[in-house]
């Protein structure tokens, strides 16, 4: 009896030391199918496992390549676990030269164990004013990013990392930006959307990279914009076809099965379907132990500072760490035991008009002024057109004493029957409060506007 259990532990050992050499590395999983799991190496540092395909191979994608990714999934679909199951995963195989992470976490529950890790370029951002500063610093760091490349003359993040290695230069890390419950962060800043974009249209060559997940993918939330620069969609279980079409364009989302089923919408248009892997709550945290006992300790950033520096607010000089690397100041030693988002800090809220909003107003103000002179100029050169074809002088240019310096507005009155030569009467207009009749003549250009128009009509 105990020569056979002998034996059976000999096959069991014989058998786990042919897969680790790679002689039999398809694992069977309930007898069904099979998993190559010890062949699965990854590309890059963004590489990430997104769960097991129908035919048992692993479905991984680097998150580079597709290169922005909305995820979205009701509760009980299995969203929350696939957000940590990407950036556990993408941990697990890059170090913190070569991969940073940003999370922007509204519930301010889900992702407060990714404090402190290497990884992590700031503790998980749960206060949405610093949000916004978070994504305008990240905005930041990519024009920075593209002025190196420009002097190298590169195009993208895999050259410039190259082109570094060989002239001993500070490699570009990888940058992932998750934003957990989009719809909850624009539906009370929508004008976080404007950087979302910005990042969207700009930031995949600077290796910066955006997950946008949200619970509700409704059409006012997912507009166009953000569907046009978000080509990778990962849809888990919704709950209904309307919110599938708004994620991927088609349906199938609402049939879905709970707890981690999903279909993958890649940048070429093609579909995979998937089933997400568990990780527990006691796992991660024993991951998250083990990075943070083996790695050197995280040097956040002070974006806040670098934002408002930015800004012309004021601030120090800011060292940018580097080529490639994200701005961390020389004096932003922060004790990382002191929480992000402190509720009574008074720093500026992003309710009161940042110097970035107020900008977008003067633009706007400037560009609708220059419209109504550049529609005045056109008015008056066609007037210049009609007296030029009748063969009448330039006119004169019109003056008013109105003190408000308002465009007078004629308007043509019936004329008087007492009025020997028919002449028109003309109500001057300057202020409502305000009107001014005038018998027959008035001024020099409005007598030649009358005089052009009667010998139109004749």
């Amino acid at each position: 009896m105990a020569m056979k259990l002998l034996e059976k532990v000999k096959k069991r050992a014989e058998k786990a030391e042919s897969i680790l050499l790679d002689k039999e590395p398809n694992i069977k999983l309930n007898g069904k199918f099979s998993v190559n799991m010890l062949n699965t190496k990854a590309k890059d540092p963004t590489d990430a496992i997104f769960g097991i395909k129908p035919d048992g191979t692993i479905a991984h994608f680097c998150i580079s390549e597709m290169p922005h990714m909305l995820v979205a999934g009701t509760t009980g679909s299995g969203k929350s676990v696939l957000l940590n199951e990407i950036l556990v995963t993408v941990m697990c195989h890059s170090t913190p030269d070569e991969l940073k992470i940003g999370i922007v976490d509204p519930k301010r529950v889900e992702f407060g164990r990714y404090k402190k890790l290497p990884f992590m370029l700031a503790d998980p951002i749960t206060d949405m004013d610093e949000a916004y500063d978070f994504f305008e610093y990240l905005v930041i760091l990519m024009h920075e990013r593209y002025k190196l490349m420009e002097k190298a003359g590169l195009q993208n993040i895999t050259l410039y990392n190259e082109y570094a290695e060989k002239n001993g230069l500070d490699r570009f890390p990888y940058v992932i930006l998750l934003v957990d419950e989009y719809s909850q962060l624009v539906g009370t800043h929508k004008e976080v959307e404007g950087l979302i974009v910005q990042l969207g249209q700009m930031a995949r060559a600077a290796g910066i990279h955006v997950i946008l997940a949200t619970q509700s993918p409704r059409s006012t939330v997912v507009t166009g914009i953000i569907k046009a620069n978000f080509p990778s969609r990962v849809c888990l279980m919704v709950a209904s076809d309307l919110e599938s079409r708004i994620v991927l364009d088609e349906g199938g989302g609402e049939s879905l099965s709970p707890k981690g089923d999903m279909l993958i919408k890649l940048v070429d248009g093609s579909m995979v379907r998937a089933q997400g892997a568990y990780i527990s709550n006691k796992e991660i945290e024993t991951i998250f132990n083990h990075l943070r006992n083996t790695m050197p300790e995280p040097e956040y950033v002070d974006y806040r500072a670098i934002v408002a520096e930015t800004r012309g607010e004021g601030g120090e000089d800011e060292d940018f760490g580097g080529i490639g690397k994200a701005p961390v100041r020389k004096s932003a030693k922060r004790n990382l035991n002191t929480p992000l988002a402190n509720p009574s800090s008074k720093e500026p809220s992003i309710e009161k008009k940042s110097a970035f909003a107020i900008k977008l107003e003067k633009n706007k103000e400037e560009k609708v002024e220059q419209g109504a002179k550049t529609l005045e100029k056109l008015q008056a050169e066609k007037l210049e057109k009609v007296l030029r074809a009748l063969g009448k002088a330039d006119p004169e240019p019109q003056t008013s004493n109105n003190t408000n310096n308002k465009q007078p507005i004629a308007s043509k009155t019936k004329p008087k029957a007492n009025d020997p030569k028919g002449s028109e009467n003309v109500v001057i207009t300057t202020d409502k409060s305000e009107k001014k009749q005038i018998n027959g003549s008035t001024s020099p250009i409005m007598q030649k506007m009358l005089k052009a128009k009667k010998q139109v009509h004749k």
